[in-house]
């Protein structure tokens, strides 16, 4: 299973850097500090931007005192995790003994892209919204929830939020009343 694959491995590859990945990394080093582990994060800054960038910093601070290799900056891509020898695309070959891919999902919003265009989307796939949660080209159309574009944590507990904004904008849309809600 995996705790023997765990504990068999040398060399151990965490492929994205947020959460995650870095508890991962904590985990395995605290088990075994002559672990080689490395992450590679396609930001420049582990974890989201929904983190301050100076705890970002500390956080990469604290993983390279342990000893975990980071290349930020640098991505792998889906078809490389099960190859024993992987290049990343700025070109770092890696041996690792064993793959954790660590990125989140990606929003199953290509459909919303196929009818509305691509400038629907942001490059992670989330679909892009002004502070109401209309689209930006689309002043009729609502997101919220894990598609929509925005730099928090995307968490159940924030919908209630979302849901409380649209509710009062659809409302104003329908009355031909001028949509003033922001989300905040």
């Amino acid at each position: 299973g995996w705790q023997a694959k765990f504990a068999d491995a040398q060399d151990v590859l965490l492929v994205g850097g947020g959460a995650i990945a870095i508890e991962f990394a904590g985990e395995i080093k605290d088990l075994d500090s002559s672990k080689t582990v490395t992450i590679v994060h396609s930001d420049n800054l582990l974890l989201n931007k929904a983190y301050p960038d100076k705890f970002r910093k500390n956080v990469e601070k604290s993983l390279r005192a342990r000893g975990v290799n980071l290349l930020l900056g640098d991505f792998v891509a889906n078809d490389a995790l099960t190859s024993t020898s992987i290049v990343t695309r700025n070109g770092k070959t890696l041996t690792p003994d064993l793959v954790i891919p660590c990125r989140g999902p990606r929003p199953n919003t290509s459909f919303i892209s196929a009818s509305l265009g691509p400038d629907t989307l942001s490059p992670a796939g989330h679909v892009k919204i002004h502070k109401t949660f209309q689209l930006l080209n689309h002043p009729r159309i609502f997101a919220c929830g894990d598609i929509a574009d925005l730099d928090e944590q995307r968490q159940i507990g924030k919908y209630a939020g979302h849901v409380d904004v649209i509710v009062k904008n659809v409302v104003a849309l329908f009355n031909d009343q001028p949509i003033k809600t922001l989300y905040k």
